[in-house]
């Protein structure tokens, strides 16, 4: 939770510029974007309730706050899939868009899922930790993306609908996909957990690797048993 709290306050700047990037896709018009003020109320949204839930953890102990954080993390799923459904329910236009932009939007978070969990994996970061980074880059911030949209796409309609479009297709397949890819992350676990094993045997059957063992074991002994050894003091030396 913290890690996406901080990545997300981190993205505040850049959003804008690949907010104008993309948006050169479709129009060549020039949007001048700055960080607007509710932009950083939304920030404050992230980051409070994140404050406040490590507090709580260390004030009341890790079991309670795994407790409170299921009861968080339940409570967003509900919101994150009945709030598209609502959506589509009382604006069903916002999906009457051009094929290609349900193409983009339903294929770009599986792609930064995939993205995510190879640069983990190259990292060589956990793998749960490789699950939490690729649900976090193959995510997109829907939120911040509708706020600016709103703010500066106001005057131009047709651009805006297209924009409105992206974001309730997004709202709408991102808990789905991140459900589909956090089952799939379960195989893929025991798929690597097979590989290491395979390889921990085929480094076990191998005579010179047990060989060395032994040796680098018979030396290791050597200097303890020479200073288990009883030393016998004559008091002829002295």
């Amino acid at each position: 939770m913290c890690m996406a709290m901080f990545s997300t306050a981190l993205s505040v700047g850049l959003i804008p510029l690949w907010f104008s990037f993309y948006a050169s896709n479709w129009t060549h018009e020039y949007f001048v974007i700055p960080t607007p003020l509710d932009l950083a109320l939304a920030e404050l949204l992230l980051v409070v309730p994140t404050i406040l839930g490590v507090l709580y953890q260390k004030k009341y102990g890790k079991v309670k706050g795994r407790l409170m954080a299921k009861v968080g993390f339940n409570a967003f799923w509900i919101a994150a899939v009945t709030t598209p459904v609502l959506n589509g329910i009382t604006n069903p236009e916002y999906y009457m868009v051009d094929w290609q932009i349900w193409v983009g939007t339903v294929s770009l978070p599986p792609i930064g899922f995939v993205c995510g969990i190879v640069i983990a994996l190259i990292a060589s970061l956990p793998f749960n930790v490789c699950c939490a980074v690729s649900l976090a880059v193959g995510m997109p911030n829907v939120y911040f993306a509708s706020q600016l949209s709103e703010r500066y796409l106001s005057e131009n309609e047709e651009t805006l609908k297209d924009v409105r479009g992206i974001l309730t297709i997004f709202s709408l397949v991102t808990p789905l996909e991140g459900f589909i890819w956090a089952i799939m992350y379960r195989y893929i676990e025991g798929m690597f957990l097979k590989i290491s094993h395979k390889c921990c045997r085929c480094s076990d059957d191998d005579p010179d690797h047990g060989q060395d063992n032994r040796r680098l074991l018979m030396d290791a002994e050597e200097p303890e048993a020479r200073l288990s050894k009883p030393s016998r003091v004559s008091f002829l030396d002295c």
